[in-house]
């Protein structure tokens, strides 16, 4: 008796199924994960002063082998997406966002020659080479500061810091800044001032959009806002009325409301404890939510409720929304041939804005929120890592302090390694040392950091123009994918996904 074996014809794979991070982790990669350095072994040396700047050494630079493995990975998958994709448009929109990502590979890997040429005594020629590619790809992937944000953050920044009464000991910071210093008899030059004294950020104070935008979002949003509620009543009645939400109980939060909103978990969005991290975070290479095992304890429903609302109801409900339509890759995240091509940008921003206009009180603008954008502002026009540190303790001590209040050397000491902290994210992957014999040459840096507070101000002005027009479909668009509806491209790419 024989014995035939029918075999079933493998069927080719789906484009979400090619272009999943859970199948092609590099579809999610992120460029600063890369950038794990020795930064922090340096600090209490810099602080102390013992250097002007800081060498980096990054350990995830010295093997670039993952990385051009990477970026075959993502042109085959490119290729194979976009060979499945009857539509022109959509196959433009997959191609152009795994592009995107294979750029940052390769933007990385810059990074890493030129550390390799730094440490290795490259010559001045070739070092500035790499160091001018890197710069101009990392402007084309995360852009550069705007003048108008720049000034609107510049003149918020000096209101704040105009507006109080200082003690002696504080107006000797105040007069540094305005004026300039020495810093080992090395002038420190003073803090820029805006070019135009009248830009302004959006206004949080009596803004009728942001409290219509909330309204609309709460009610969306209801059901899990019950669950929350829910969850937390039942915790307060095992563990009484002093109950906080530590990480295991944020983790059990997350899971039911991702398990409320995708029942059948199509979509792969989870939610993962890591011991290690103190960070509540999306990671867009697991397509999931992290909790640090180390994050201290969320005190409030509300609180907890506005963190859901953050990382899943913006980041992981929109991943879950865009895997939905006819152009999966808005499940991913979209990226675009267009001046700005990313969605993150304004995905940040909504998020945060999100968080905080559903909370019990108005935020306001303060020198932490508009660090990171003026620190790289100081340093795309000359100022290096001990300039830009010298200026950003001062500013964001100043910012803290209460009429007349005398600066104590605790305050220092605690903003010396805040400030130290925020440089480091500006200038991570690349080589603050190398400013130290590169006179008149502007340091590289990381700007991926600017989408905080351009991505608030995106977010902000498109709830004023959604409010304008009174278009509740367009907030429940917001959450319809990942995309950038201020980018017309992204916006229509939205649109003929949900009409498809």
């Amino acid at each position: 008796m024989s014995i035939v074996l029918e075999m079933v014809p493998r069927q080719p794979r789906t484009i979400e199924e090619i272009i999943n991070p859970h199948n092609l982790p590099e579809a999610g990669f992120q460029s600063y994960t890369e950038l794990v350095n020795n930064a922090l072994d340096q600090r209490e040396d810099f602080i102390a002063g013992k250097f002007r700047n800081p060498r980096f050494e990054h350990r995830r630079l010295r093997d670039m082998s993952a990385l051009d493995k990477g970026v075959i990975a993502l042109g085959r998958a490119r290729e194979e997406a976009t060979d499945r994709e009857p539509d022109s448009v959509s196959r433009e929109a997959i191609g152009s966002s795994l592009a995107f990502r294979m750029a940052e590979m390769e933007y990385v890997k810059l990074l890493g020659q030129l550390e390799f040429l730094h440490h290795e005594g490259g010559n001045q020629e070739e070092l500035s080479e790499v160091q001018e590619q890197a710069r101009q790809l990392g402007h084309e992937l995360y852009g550069q500061p705007q003048p108008e944000i720049r000034d609107a953050a510049l003149n918020e920044l000096w209101n704040i810091l105009d507006g109080k009464a200082y003690h002696p000991t504080a107006q000797v910071l105040y007069d540094e800044l305005a004026n300039g210093f020495n810093w080992q008899d090395q002038v420190i030059p003073a803090m820029l001032r805006a070019e135009d004294d009248e830009a302004r950020l959006p206004r949080f104070e009596d803004n009728q959009a942001l409290e219509w935008a909330g309204e609309q979002i709460i009610e969306h949003n209801a059901d899990i806002q019950a669950l929350v509620q829910e969850l937390w009543g039942q915790k307060v009645k095992e563990c009484g009325e002093e109950y906080v939400c530590g990480p295991a109980d944020i983790v059990e939060a997350f899971q039911a409301v991702i398990n409320l909103r995708d029942p059948d978990h199509t979509s792969g969005v989870t939610v993962k404890l890591v011991e290690n991290k103190t960070a509540l975070s999306w990671e867009s290479p697991e397509m999931a939510v992290v909790v640090g095992g180390k994050r201290a304890p969320i005190k409030t429903s509300d609180e907890l409720f506005r963190k859901v609302l953050h990382e899943f109801g913006v980041h992981g409900q929109r991943s879950i929304n865009g895997l939905k339509t006819k152009l999966s890759v808005l499940g991913m995240g979209l990226f675009t041939d267009t001046p700005r091509p990313d969605y993150l940008t304004f995905e940040e921003g909504l998020a945060t804005t999100v968080e905080e206009m559903i909370g019990d009180t108005v935020p306001k603008w303060t020198a932490a929120k508009l660090g990171h954008y003026i620190n790289i502002s100081l340093a795309e026009q000359g100022a290096d890592f001990r300039t830009v540190f010298e200026t950003a303790w001062r500013y964001r001590l100043l910012g803290k302090l209460k009429d007349n209040q005398e600066v104590t050397q605790e305050m220092i000491d605690k903003e010396q390694r805040m400030a130290y902290g925020s440089c480091v994210r500006i200038f991570r992957g690349t080589q603050p040392d190398m400013a130290d014999r590169q006179p008149g040459v502007a340091p590289l840096t990381f700007n991926k950091d600017l989408a905080y507070l351009e991505g608030r101000v995106l977010a902000m002005r498109h709830l004023e123009s959604l409010y304008a027009n009174q278009d509740v479909d367009g907030v429940t668009r917001l959450f319809a994918g990942k995309y950038d509806p201020t980018n017309p491209r992204q916006q229509e790419l939205m649109m003929r996904a949900l009409a498809a």
